[in-house]
């Protein structure tokens, strides 16, 4: 809590939502599952590709998740700072 107000506040608080993320229990996300619908070699390199070249926090979390995935090196990758980031294979 930051001051006493927030404290206060919580005493009225009804209810409490927690995402699984690792996000509310450790202070920064992190990922537990990933569900393809097209699983194949190359969408996991391209994913890991694309998380390594942002600096978003879910992007962090997904990197660190694909940390022994090999890249596609030959991708050229922009980043859009609070649009996104777009990958030319």
């Amino acid at each position: 809590f930051k001051n006493a107000e927030a404290i206060e506040k919580a005493a009225a608080t009804k209810a409490l939502v927690l995402d699984k993320t690792g996000t509310i229990t450790t202070g920064k996300p992190s990922v537990s599952f990933i569900n393809w619908f097209d699983r194949s070699d190359s969408n996991e390199q391209l994913l890991a590709a694309m998380s390594a070249a942002s600096t978003h926090p879910f992007s962090v979390a997904i990197h660190s998740h694909f940390r022994n995935q090999q890249p596609l090196s030959e991708l050229q990758i922009m980043q859009f700072a609070g649009k996104g980031i777009l990958a030319i294979y």
